[in-house]
Order: structure tokens, then C-alpha cells, then sequence
């Protein structure tokens, strides 16, 4: 226990001096969490420590001082992310500024090493191992932090059951659902949109899914095919640990893997995400048959560059081989070395079709977006940027009016949400659908059921452009 308190304060020290560790030493550290059986960390920092400390004598490897100062700075921002969020929900209440400071600081939390041994080659694999065991619960931190932030923001009498749930309700409709769903699939096909809160299926899908007719045929091992075609590997799209956090669509592609059943190829259920495949799918295929090159900025892409990989699949569904196309992905985060993203790439499209453009800077402000985008104008502006939405768009809108097709904006807070409504309407941008960050509006505004989401979502286009 003495061992273990010395850790402590060393995190505490940690919090406002992070030591820089050399790659040598991050992989050394990293052993002292080889004890999970899975290949990532997602749990409470606290409990990472404790195991590794009392676990010292049979992980001989395992540094619990060297862990603390290379990793400790990250584990104890986890930590009072965590503890903030046990306050909140417990006491329905909770220092949000302080919750929001943390989860922004660990969002935002990148492993520093100082130079290691001359010619190792050892700082690309430390920061891998590190993102392999560390990076889901990054975004678990993030996720829920920004849930329990904007729950505090607004504690309306109807949603004080959200705020005592959160992820869990998606959580558990997901796997209440997942054989109904599965039935209703096989059963409509794609005839409907299945709806997996009221397990129902009778509105029929947005005009442009018919342009893209699912893909069929059988998907090579360790990987499976979306109805667009495009080869996933299992391995990275479906950790255990992540499938609470994902929309319903993607979750049952992989809960029915795990059931080892026949995987159908159906265009999206009813979720937050649906209003993004229509986005990404109206954009490509009005650049194509306009017989343009197609054009689209990708803003928190991820490793695999998900949405950008997606839009350029449906791009050349329907486009001319002299047809240009090309991929901006911006991603602080989570590309590491890219090798992920070459891969992924590599698997899905012939080389040299389509340009993908890799901005590693982390955007925070207006002025730094509007660099990135100027120049030709752009199809589509799909921005998750995990809460720096608000900067980047704040003043904005009517310079991007005149430079940009379509804008696909996902939201991570009420008030920013709304915010961001008025500063397009009042450019005078078509805001044909929306819903704000963790509702139950759904899209019934058109005409569909509601359903739960966890980000808001906007759609935004010319008020010249037809909206599917």
C-alpha cells in the first residue's frame, strides 16, 4: 500500500508536470497492463493501478513508478472524469466545467516521448501499443464525459431518466433488439426502414438509397462488406468495448458476427447515423451524374477515415473514370502511423482513383477551417469534431455558403446545437432536418418515427440544392 500511495501522488504530480518517457520506457510501462485478456484498457484508472500493483510479483515486468510517470497524467484525467460522472449520476449533480475541462483534456491527450535509443525505431511502436491498449478508453472517456456534461447542462424533468441512464438505454435497446431486428430485416429486406425502439418497419427509405442497390456476394475472412461494398475488417470495427458506443446500425453488424449467422446486406435502420448515409450518399451521386470530380472534407475521421471512405465508395458507383476524387481527412488522434488507414484504403479502392489528403494539426477555431477549406468548392463538409464544432463554425456560415454544397454537422451539446441552427439559417443556409444531442425528436419533422440519439445531428444545403 505504501508502493501504491507513492503512485498516487506521483499521478497527482503528473497532472501538472507529465513527465516524458522514452519509447523503451512507454512499452515497458505498457506491460504493466498486460494483465487484461482482452487487448485494450477500458475500465476505471484507479483499478488499472490497483491490479498492477498487487499483481507486481507475477508480472515481474511491470514498473508500477514507470507506468505512473509515463502514463499517469492520462489515467488520472480519467479518473476525475470518472468520479465527476459517479457524482452526476448518483446526486444528479456535478462541477460541469470541471467535467468539461477533463473530458476535453482527455480527448484531447496525446503521448509525448522524449528521443530513445539511437536507429530503435521504437517511438511508431510505442504509440501503436499505446493507442491498441489506451484508445477505447479515450473515447469512452469522451463520450460519456460530453453525455454527462451536456445531461448537467439541462436537467429538464423529461429527461432526468436519460440522465440517470445515458448509453445504458442505447445500450440495452440494442441488445433487447437485436434478434427483432434481425427477423424484421430478413422479413422487409429493404422495402422499410426498421425502427428499433418501436421494432417497427413501415416508412420507406429516403429516393437516394434506391441509386445504390446493396452489393452482394461473399466477403473475404477476418472482414465483412457494408451494402456499398466496402471490405471492413472485423478486428477494428467491432471491439467489444466499442459497441456500446457505436449507433445501432453498426452494433448489429457486429452483434450478429458474434452470432455467427448469415450477415444480410441491408441499407441503414433508423438511427442518428441514417441521416449522415443520406448525406454522404446525396453528395456522391450528385457529383457524379453532374459529371463533376467530387470533393469532400472529412473533419474527425478517425483512423479508417469511415464517412470519407464511405462517400468516395458511392462516388464511383455512378461516376466516369475521368471523373477526379478527392478526400480531405482531418484526425489528431487516432492515425498513428497510418498504416491502418493504408490498409483499409488499400483493400477498397484501386490506386490512384481517389486522392486522400491526411491534416493531422488539430483544428479549434474558425479561421484555421476556413484555411483548410478554401480553394475549389466543396460537395460535402462532414464535421464530428468531438465538440470543437462550435469554434470552427462560429462566424463562418456565410463564407462557406459560397464554398461548400452540403454540411454534415454533428453536434455535442445542446445549447452549441441550437446555436449553430441560428448561425446557418441566418446566413442563409436550407436546414431541412435536424435533431439536437441526446433527444428522442428523431426525424419526426419529415415525416419518421422518433428513435434515441446520443450526438446531434445537422444537415445543411444551398438553398438552391434538392434535398432528398
Amino acid at each position: 500500500m505504501v508502493q501504491l500511495a507513492r503512485c498516487q501522488r506521483v499521478l497527482l504530480l503528473a497532472v501538472s508536470a507529465a513527465a516524458v518517457c522514452t519509447p523503451e520506457e512507454v512499452l515497458q510501462a505498457l506491460r504493466c497492463f498486460d494483465f487484461q485478456e482482452e487487448e485494450n484498457i477500458n475500465t476505471y484508472s484507479e483499478e488499472l493501478l490497483d491490479f498492477c500493483e498487487a499483481m507486481r510479483a507475477e508480472h515481474g515486468g511491470c514498473v508500477p513508478q514507470l507506468a505512473c510517470r509515463c502514463l499517469g497524467e492520462f489515467l488520472e484525467i480519467g479518473r476525475q472524469v470518472r468520479s465527476d460522472l459517479a457524482d452526476l449520476k448518483n446526486h444528479l449533480e456535478t462541477n460541469i466545467s470541471r467535467l468539461r475541462n477533463f473530458t476535453d483534456r482527455a480527448t484531447r491527450w496525446q503521448l509525448h516521448m522524449r528521443p530513445g535509443s539511437p536507429g530503435s525505431g521504437r517511438a511508431h511502436e510505442a504509440r501503436l501499443a499505446f493507442w491498441k491498449k489506451f484508445m477505447p478508453l479515450k473515447r469512452s472517456l469522451h463520450w460519456t464525459g460530453s453525455l454527462g456534461a451536456t445531461i448537467a447542462d439541462d436537467l429538464a424533468p423529461d429527461i432526468v431518466g436519460l440522465a440517470k441512464m445515458g448509453s445504458e438505454l442505447l445500450d440495452y435497446a440494442k441488445t433487447k433488439s437485436r434478434q427483432s431486428v434481425y427477423e424484421l430485416q430478413l422479413s422487409h429486406g429493404n422495402g422499410c426502414i426498421v425502427n428499433i425502439f418501436h421494432e417497427t418497419c413501415d416508412k420507406p427509405h429516403f429516393r437516394i438509397f434506391h441509386a445504390f442497390p446493396p452489393v452482394h456476394g461473399p466477403a473475404t475472412e477476418e472482414r465483412f462488406l457494408d451494402f456499398l461494398g466496402i471490405s471492413n475488417p472485423v478486428e477494428g470495427h467491432c471491439y467489444e468495448t466499442q459497441l456500446a458506443l457505436y449507433a445501432p446500425s453498426r452494433s448489429f453488424e457486429c452483434l450478429w458476427l458474434h452470432q455467427n449467422v448469415p450477415l444480410p446486406r441491408f441499407w441503414p435502420i433508423l438511427d442518428e447515423e441514417y441521416l449522415e448515409w443520406a448525406d454522404i450518399l446525396s453528395s456522391s451521386f450528385d457529383a457524379a451524374s453532374h459529371r463533376r470530380s467530387f470533393r469532400m472534407a472529412d473533419i474527425g475521421s478517425g483512423a479508417y477515415g469511415l464517412w470519407a471512405a464511405r462517400a468516395a465508395k458511392a462516388f464511383l458507383r455512378h461516376a466516369e473514370p475521368w471523373q477526379g476524387c478527392k478526400l480531405l481527412l482531418v484526425e489528431p488522434f487516432e492515425l498513428g502511423d497510418h498504416s491502418v488507414l493504408q490498409s483499409h484504403l488499400a483493400w477498397n479502392f484501386p490506386e490512384g482513383r481517389c486522392n486522400f489528403v491526411v491534416h493531422e494539426e488539430m483544428l479549434k477555431s474558425s479561421e484555421q477551417l476556413k484555411a483548410l477549406l478554401d480553394g475549389e468548392p466543396w460537395d460535402l463538409v462532414d464535421i464530428d469534431a468531438q465538440g470543437y464544432e462550435h469554434p470552427l463554425l462560429k462566424g463562418l456560415a456565410s463564407w462557406l455558403l459560397g464554398r461548400v454544397r452540403r454540411l454534415h454537422i454533428s453536434t455535442h451539446d445542446r445549447w452549441k446545437h441550437w446555436e449553430i441552427i441560428g448561425w446557418l439559417k441566418d446566413a442563409g443556409w436550407h436546414v431541412p432536418v435536424h435533431y439536437p444531442t441526446l433527444s428522442t425528436s428523431g426525424m419526426t419533422s419529415i415525416g419518421l418515427e422518433n428513435f434515441l440519439n446520443a450526438d446531434g445531428h445537422i444537415t445543411a444545403v444551398l438553398p438552391t440544392l434538392a434535398w432528398s
